[in-house]
């Protein structure tokens, strides 16, 4: 194949990037190989790779101070695990490709940020050994149906996550997202419009709600079945904010902002 330019540059805190963004590439030559040796950064996002470079996934070589991968809008439908090469990735960026399993994951113990936006995700998984560390995790717009986050984290949750994109999914219980909102004490922003489960009609199936006379508030009664974390633990009711999702503040007192919408103080 044909060469690449290859030029690493220094950002003004010093951080050494190698960018190989909109090359159109298909493949990485050996002299962009060679330069992932010297930096903590790789950007390839808008090419035409199917699946990263084999000395960066293979475990042949260890690239201990690369903390920040991005390679997002490409063609990559699967990934090695990537903790023997990348041992200390803090950020990956891996939106608008086709990869259809987390098992990559397995092994990264420093991960901060994951963003998977649409890819073609059915399963959420993998997350155990990032959960002490994730803060930032997008799975929107994939084909996820049912997360099941306890066995997710080990039993561990999220402690420091603040930001989860759920959005455009296929998410057909609302407990799903009931479920997060205990393990992660500390999310100020969720986006998970765009679900089944989020949708009216279903909502009222699950919940029958009654707006208390001039109160403004929502009080809800769990219909047969339904956790009764449902319920507001103070016993006040829920929040009647437009739309359905609000229903859903009250059980997240650090929740800031909800599908782009102010709900903080």
């Amino acid at each position: 194949s044909s060469r690449t330019a290859v030029e690493v540059r220094k950002t003004a805190r010093g951080t050494s990037v190698l960018d190989l963004s909109h090359r159109s590439l298909v493949q990485l030559n050996a002299d962009a190989l060679e330069a992932l040796r010297e930096v903590s950064v790789v950007d390839v996002h808008l090419n035409f790779l199917q699946h990263l470079p084999t000395a960066l996934c293979d475990g042949s070589h260890v690239f201990g101070g690369l903390t920040r991968l991005i390679a997002g809008t490409n063609e990559i439908e699967t990934l090695p695990e990537l903790a023997g090469t990348l041992p200390n990735l803090r950020q990956l960026i891996l939106n608008n490709n086709r990869i259809s399993s987390m098992d990559f994951l397995r092994g990264l113990r420093h991960l901060e940020v994951l963003d998977l936006r649409a890819n073609h995700v059915e399963r959420v998984g993998s997350l155990s050994d990032c959960a002490n560390t994730l803060a930032r995790l997008s799975i929107s717009c994939n084909r996820v149906k049912a997360i099941d986050w306890g066995t997710l984290t080990a039993g561990v949750g999220f402690p420091r996550l603040w930001e989860l994109g759920l959005f455009g999914n296929f998410l057909g219980d609302i407990a799903d997202v009931m479920r997060l909102l205990r393990i992660a004490p500390a999310l100020r922003s969720l986006a998970v419009a765009g679900n089944p489960c989020l949708l009216r009609e279903q909502l009222s199936a699950v919940a029958a709600a009654t707006v208390g006379e001039g109160s403004g508030r929502t009080s809800v009664a769990p219909a047969a079945g339904v956790d009764p974390a449902w319920i507001d633990a103070a016993g006040i009711g829920l929040h009647n904010c437009p739309g359905p999702l609000c229903e859903l503040v009250s059980f997240a007192p650090t929740l800031e902002w909800l599908d782009n919408t102010y709900v903080g103080p």
